[in-house]
């Protein structure tokens, strides 16, 4: 077993949520939390990591097609760090991951499944880039593979 794994969604108006199992094969959407202050924000989010008893926390990057750091990737390293003080030591792992396109992937596969609007849209893509995140994990040479000690 080595998760479960959280992945976040870091946005100025919510915060979408999505969880693996604990082999990390699936990840599903959660939550998709409205953003009141950086207290409420990381209690709610350490409170689900730790009912959850995640093992690895991934928060969305999101860098320009280019590369180059964006605002918004200047908010996921500032909630990581904050998050990374509220969990305390021993805590899960906080890292964050390039999500480029995980809006636009997560909005298109709500679209085809029916749904619109923003409803689930924030958690989607919350899925998306944990997707991404264990399967970089699962497929490449380059990552160290997330095993039942690393945590």
């Amino acid at each position: 077993m080595i998760g479960p794994v959280m992945a976040l969604d870091v946005g100025n108006r919510r915060i979408g949520v999505a969880v693996s199992d604990p082999m990390g094969v699936l990840a599903t959407p959660i939550a998709t939390l409205r953003r009141r202050s950086w207290t409420e924000d990381l209690a709610a989010i350490v409170r689900l990591a730790r009912e959850r008893e995640v093992k690895h926390i991934i928060i969305g990057y999101p860098l320009h097609m280019d590369g180059s750091m964006s605002e918004q990737a200047q908010v996921s390293e500032r909630f990581a760090q904050r998050l990374r003080a509220a969990l305390g030591p021993g805590g899960p792992p906080v890292e964050l991951w390039d999500e480029r396109m995980s809006t636009q992937i997560a909005d298109e596969r709500l679209r085809e499944a029916g749904a619109s609007g923003r409803a689930g849209l924030d958690a989607a893509a919350a899925a998306v880039i944990l997707e991404e995140w264990l399967a970089a994990r699962r497929d490449s040479p380059l990552l160290p593979p997330l095993t039942p000690d690393e945590g």
